[in-house]
Order: structure tokens, then C-alpha cells, then sequence
């Protein structure tokens, strides 16, 4: 039996952005690199990072230098709240519980008591607990080539996310 919750790939998504920037200490990083090393495309990821940002995770700037930072110190951020944040509070367990058992049965009351149960451990952990694992997991860091700024930003060097750098402007 798998004993692990399945989640959205938005927050699996969320969370490893978050710890990515857990990782860099207050440097500053650009979307298009975080991109490439979590393997997540730059549309999606530029959601991602508006919607933390949104929510006051992670501050973002524009321009040559700019790119997102996290916000807050990683050791305040529980994972649970970015789930909570990301896919709601226990709203695929009402309607599945509603389902097979009906609002306010038994069986209801078992679910809630285990997401319960199972946030109670998520916001135990913070993202910088994550970090540190990650960190002491011994998997190298992916190493991915900075590009040049003078002049625009890495899209003009033809990186992820930008215009096509064939096309006429």
C-alpha cells in the first residue's frame, strides 16, 4: 500500500519552488534558471510564482537583475499552509465523504480527522526543513549556465519563456 497523500502538480510545483529559492538565501533568481532546473515550464511557473507572490511568499522584480526572492524567512513558511494555500482546506474530502456516506456521517468525521491529523504534521515542517533534507540527501545540484544581461533580459538570448529570438520585432 502507498502511504503518501497524492497532491496537485501545482502544489508539488509550489513547493519545490519555494524550497529552490530556500536554498539560494535571499539571492535573487531568475525565472527562466528556476525553469530549467525544476524542470517546470515558464508559463506555468510564472503562475506559480504570481500566485505566492500574491499571496506574500516570494517578492518578484522586473528588469535586467531581476527575477524572485522569497519574502519571508523559510523557517516561517509550514508546508501546510502552502498546501492549504494551493489546493484549499478538506474541500476533496467533503464531496468524496458527501459521496459514499453522506454530510455529517461517520464516515465524514474520519476523513476530517485525518486531514486533521495529517496537517497537524505538515505545519510542523517548515520549507526550510525541506531545504535542509534536500540539502543533506547528498543529490547533486543541477548546474545550469547564467546568461548574459547587457542589453535585455536572458529571453533575448534565446532562453525559455521568451519571444522567439528569430522572429522580427
Amino acid at each position: 500500500m502507498d502511504p503518501f497523500m497524492k497532491h496537485t502538480l501545482y502544489s508539488r510545483y509550489a513547493l519545490e519552488v519555494l524550497i529552490y529559492l530556500a536554498t539560494e538565501r535571499n539571492r535573487v533568481c531568475r525565472v527562466w534558471k528556476i525553469a530549467q532546473i525544476l524542470r517546470i515550464s515558464h508559463n506555468n511557473l510564472r503562475k506559480i510564482i504570481a500566485d505566492l507572490s500574491a499571496a506574500g511568499y516570494v517578492k518578484t522584480t522586473r528588469g535586467c537583475g531581476g527575477g524572485v526572492v522569497l519574502k519571508l524567512d523559510a523557517n516561517t513558511i509550514q508546508v501546510g499552509q502552502i498546501i492549504r494555500h494551493v489546493e484549499g482546506n478538506g474541500i476533496a474530502i467533503k464531496e468524496w465523504s458527501a459521496r459514499i456516506g453522506g454530510t455529517g456521517s461517520q464516515i465524514e468525521g474520519v476523513f476530517a480527522d485525518a486531514a486533521m491529523a495529517y496537517f497537524r504534521v505538515l505545519d510542523g515542517c517548515s520549507i526550510a526543513d525541506l531545504a535542509a533534507a534536500r540539502a543533506r540527501s547528498g543529490l547533486p545540484a543541477p548546474v545550469v549556465e547564467e546568461a548574459p544581461c547587457p542589453g535585455g533580459s536572458p529571453r533575448a538570448n534565446g532562453r525559455p519563456g521568451g519571444p522567439d529570438p528569430t522572429s522580427p520585432e
